[in-house]
């Protein structure tokens, strides 16, 4: 230990200071941050074919009913989504 704090290398035997550790926070940090359409397509990607044509029809449907809501400039409500 004397020697590494001597030629001020000490880090080299930091366990959060190795490329290991910086891709395991990089995975996770990743992970977290990802964004909706990621999140969105990974969920897509766990069902079949047949759940997922009937997801993307189901959200096309929901898209167009809120659209009459821009359209308008009404407030969506629950009881509008219910």
């Amino acid at each position: 230990m004397d020697m590494y704090k001597s030629d001020k290398v000490e880090f080299f035997l930091d366990n959060d200071d190795t490329a290991k550790s910086y891709e395991e926070r990089g995975m996770r940090r990743a992970a977290s941050e990802s964004s909706a359409y990621d999140q969105g397509i990974q969920a897509l990607a766990s069902i079949n074919r047949v759940q997922q044509i009937d997801a993307i029809t189901e959200y096309n449907r929901l898209k167009e009913y809120l659209y009459t809501f821009v359209v308008s400039k009404k407030v969506v409500t629950e009881e509008d989504i219910t």
